[in-house]
């Protein structure tokens, strides 16, 4: 009787112990992935403070834009000269 009782403690030892590890595993993987996420939204925000200005490309939509909404007037008035 004694010896069915040691197995049975050892079974659900064993069982209890490979369900706290499944849980545990679980939980870590959670993290890990919160962490993840957590990592890829600061590391897009950063790159979005240290982009750079596409600056020949919006010169050339601002000067576009500016010759047809304007008459053929130049920048500078003549008046001034």
């Amino acid at each position: 009787m004694l010896y069915l009782l040691k197995i049975y403690a050892l079974v659900a030892g064993t069982v209890f112990g490979l369900s706290g590890m499944v849980i545990l595993a679980l939980l870590a993987w959670r993290e890990v992935q919160a962490f993840a996420a957590a990592r890829h939204r600061i590391q897009e925000r950063l790159a979005s403070f240290i982009t750079q200005p596409e600056f020949f490309a919006t010169r050339v939509a601002i000067s576009r834009s500016f010759s047809r909404t304007r008459r053929a007037t130049p920048l500078v008035s003549h008046k001034f000269q």
